[in-house]
């Protein structure tokens, strides 16, 4: 739902006739929303649980979509996608699954963010449908039917699936034995984090956010998520106008998107070699593979329009693999019984730069009607997020299990 803001932005656009950079300031608004309250649902799951904060945002998320079918000023759409929206989002999203996934995995951390963030794959495809069908239902109406999709689709997980810790469900980290005693499912949980144990004083403090504050790599590891999230949600809200901008028609904007959703999972489905190569060279390999990505989309034309074909696989399938080793990195230092809030310290930057990014690529097109030097900002932002993530070293901290394995 947050991405499907560049489905509608042209038919939003189209109605009104608002600047780019005005209408793109509501997904902007969006993620700063998002970010601004990551610490506060990230707490809310460490005190209440998964369950209860899921379903406060799916009431929030269902409520924006049904009155963003009833928009008609910009004011409003930033209240209602920037904020009643934004926060639905967040009380849905990885500021409370990223909170409790650490208890459920140790062993094998990366391959399970690399699963949770194949939603964000998914999503793409979603969106090619969307766009799809917008070209047969009215925008509005459109709102209303994923309204109901949401409630169909995530109520029955929040209350049939959703557990805090696996021991809920008799069963330990990763997986291992069935109904363990207490003694039992500490001495198995501190066996198995021992091995990959490099900094023993580090690991034995249970964190909180005000000492993780204190430490450079909290910051490190803050920005290199700011710069990230800049570049992922520029490309995100302007990729599909963009497509059309060059000549091509919102059939082929919609092919775009979805093929970006399936490389997505592809690259998800991979990102389980940051448990065998380490997060920092996951991450550094994935970058290398969005620069490729992000330059075919730059020379990209009417002419050479199989590039965006280059750029939706590519960039899937190397951010896919690469993106999930950064929350897999922040659980290797921060991991525990405080890790909800921290982790809602460090989506904050995600908020951050997700406000600066779509904002600054539409603003950049007003000004010079080109989105060539918004791309080269991406580029520059994944660079920067690559040096911070090394910076930050969680392997001077805690090794991936493939690295301890040797």
């Amino acid at each position: 739902m947050r991405y499907s803001f560049a489905v509608f932005y042209k038919e939003i656009l189209d109605e009104f006739g608002w600047s780019r950079a005005d209408t793109a300031a509501a997904f902007s608004v969006s993620l700063m929303v998002y970010g601004m309250s990551s610490p506060f649902v990230g707490s809310l799951v460490d005190r209440l649980g998964p369950k209860k904060v899921l379903l406060f945002g799916l009431v929030l998320l269902t409520l924006g979509l049904i009155g963003m079918s009833f928009v008609n000023s910009i004011w409003l759409m930033y209240a209602l996608y920037g904020v009643v929206m934004a926060l639905g989002i967040n009380s849905l999203g990885y500021a409370v699954h990223n909170s409790y996934l650490p208890n459920w995995f140790v062993n094998k951390r990366g391959t399970a963010f690399g699963l949770l963030m194949a939603g964000s794959g998914g999503a793409n495809v979603l969106n090619a449908l969307y766009q799809r069908l917008l070209q047969t239902i009215p925008w509005r109406t459109m709102y209303l039917i994923m309204a109901g999709v949401t409630v169909a689709v995530v109520l029955p997980i929040i209350t049939f699936i959703i557990r805090r810790t696996p021991q809920e469900m008799g069963l330990l980290p990763d997986g291992a034995n069935e109904n363990p005693s207490g003694d039992e499912l500490r001495a198995t949980r501190a066996k198995a984090a021992s091995v990959l144990i490099v900094d023993k004083e580090w690991a034995a403090k249970d964190w909180t956010l005000a000492q993780a504050l204190k430490t450079p790599q909290l910051w490190l590891m803050f920005f290199a998520q700011l710069c990230i999230s800049a570049a992922l949600n520029l490309g995100s809200a302007h990729q599909a106008i963009y497509c059309q901008d060059i000549g091509l028609d919102a059939s082929f904007a919609a092919s775009v998107l979805g093929l970006i959703g399936v490389a997505t999972i592809a690259g998800n489905l991979m990102s389980g070699v940051s448990d065998r190569l380490g997060r920092e060279i996951t991450f550094t390999i994935g970058t290398a593979g969005t620069l490729v990505s992000i330059y075919a989309l730059l020379t990209a034309s009417f002419e050479k329009s199989w590039f965006l074909y280059v750029y939706a696989i590519v960039w899937g399938l190397f951010f896919g693999a690469g993106g999930s080793s950064l929350i897999a990195g922040l659980a290797d230092l921060f991991s525990g019984r405080h890790f909800g809030a921290i982790n809602g310290f460090f989506l904050l930057g995600f908020g951050i730069g997700g406000a600066l990014g779509p904002w600054l690529g539409g603003y950049i097109y007003d000004v010079t009607s080109s989105y060539h030097i918004a791309f080269i900002f991406m580029m520059a932002s994944m660079v920067t997020a690559t040096a911070l993530f090394w910076l930050a070293a969680p392997r001077k901290k805690r090794l991936v299990s493939g690295k301890a394995a040797h």
